[in-house]
């Protein structure tokens, strides 16, 4: 099992990293789902670990689309990203009509240099989410973080299981996230065919990320 941990800070970084996880998903505003963390943190939470680091390039949460002074902030953003030990970068974006925002996605896959690229569950709010997923085989993305369309991944489980293999035929990695949790992530996967899971809340204990849970997902197969 491919483990991605959500984290906010250096000392859920470092129980993430603990408890055996593959990777980190940093970012601030976790309530409202996930903003560009500070350069401070980025730089502390790189050199706290040894394990790949994606930051999240969002200006705000009001929604997944963005006006010329918002992406004027990601591209900056990105550029300080760049300057990190960061693995790689988390966007998404769409367009008014609730389509792939593929101007924007371009001009950040243009600039990111050799970060990685996940394509964040902006996916999953999608008009037409097939029609989503196919427009985003076709550019330079490392990773799609999906829940299927729905709320979360549980809902979303037959749309997962229907798409997970087109992605990763195009050589893009199917990271299932939202509502995982260690009680329902092995039938999950069964179900779907899934072997990458990005995991939230579901890896905390009394509030904070706990090592032993980390570590009682990686044995999951």
């Amino acid at each position: 099992m491919f483990v991605e941990i959500v984290v906010t800070s250096v000392s859920e970084a470092k129980a993430a990293a603990q408890g055996g996880a593959d990777r980190l998903e940093l970012l601030s505003g976790r309530k409202e789902g996930g903003m560009t963390p500070s350069l401070g943190l980025i730089d502390q939470v790189t050199k706290a670990v040894d394990i790949p680091v994606q930051v999240m390039l969002r200006t705000h949460a009001e929604s997944f689309v963005y006006d010329e002074d918002d992406i004027t902030v990601m591209l900056r953003d990105l550029g300080t990203i760049k300057a990190t030990s960061a693995a790689g970068i988390v966007f998404g974006g769409l367009n008014e009509d609730g389509g792939i925002d593929e101007e924007t996605l371009q001009k950040i896959i243009d600039r990111k240099g050799g970060l990685k690229l996940t394509f964040h569950r902006a996916l999953d709010s999608a008009k037409n989410y097939e029609k989503a997923v196919r427009t985003l085989l076709d550019y330079d993305i490392d990773t799609l973080l999906t829940s299927g369309g729905a709320d979360d991944a549980i809902a979303g489980m037959d749309a997962i299981r229907d798409v997970r293999g087109v992605v990763e035929s195009a050589g893009i990695e199917c990271l299932a996230g939202a509502g995982l949790k260690p009680e329902n992530i092995e039938q999950f996967c069964e179900k779907t065919g899934i072997t990458h899971v990005h995991v939230g809340s579901g890896a905390k204990k009394d509030g904070v990320v706990d090592p032993e849970t980390v570590k009682f997902i990686k044995r999951l197969k």
